[in-house]
């Protein structure tokens, strides 16, 4: 992505990955405490996921803050629009 430029299919494809994160999550054993903690997988695959889901919420966050910064000027405000 360039500095004045998001690629719709890289926001789709990082939105793609976090809703697969969170169904990864889901899909735990989240409502018994005891079933969760038996199976060790349980707590590094949550971990995983939720570290990658956070990466990507980054990713899209910084995306969109760079093309906001390079692109002030294309977006009404409207605190100092109505002031004239």
């Amino acid at each position: 992505m360039t500095p004045t430029y998001f690629s719709r299919r890289v926001i789709v494809e990082r939105l793609s990955l976090l809703n697969h994160m969170i169904g990864q999550i889901q899909r735990l054993p989240l409502h018994d405490e005891g079933a969760f903690f038996s199976d060790s997988r349980n707590v590094h695959t949550a971990e995983s996921c939720l570290r990658r889901a956070l990466e990507d919420l980054a990713s899209i966050r910084s995306a969109f803050q760079r093309w906001i910064r390079d692109n002030s000027h294309k977006i009404d405000n409207p605190l100092t629009d109505a002031d004239g």
